[in-house]
């Protein structure tokens, strides 16, 4: 239990800093626990246009203000290429917008 709450408090200090999360089952499981949608941004280390991504939009003040309402979770394809295939990534950068159940 203690190892429960505590995962959960680490999983909600990360959002609060609005921060990304990087593993699909976390955001899932938080995003089942404060009852928000996932907002999943796949994308690669290599991709220019995925860091272009993250220096003007994501980045964003105006862009931050909506994504409070989301739990934030960015997945590298190369790292995680099954999820990937799971959800047809077949160009990236790739967002969707989820329910806690994927």
């Amino acid at each position: 239990m203690k190892k429960s709450i505590l995962i959960l408090f680490i999983l909600c200090s990360q959002i609060i800093n609005a921060t990304w999360l990087t593993t699909f089952e976390d955001a899932k499981k938080m995003s089942l626990a404060t009852n928000k949608f996932m907002i999943v941004d796949f994308w690669a280390n290599w991709c220019g246009p995925c860091k272009k991504m993250d220096r003007d939009s994501w980045s964003d003040a105006d862009v931050n203000l909506i994504l409070e309402n989301y739990i934030q979770v960015k997945i590298d394809i190369d790292s995680d290429r099954e999820l990937a295939n799971k959800y047809g990534i077949n160009s990236i950068p790739n967002m969707f917008i989820m329910d806690g159940n994927g």
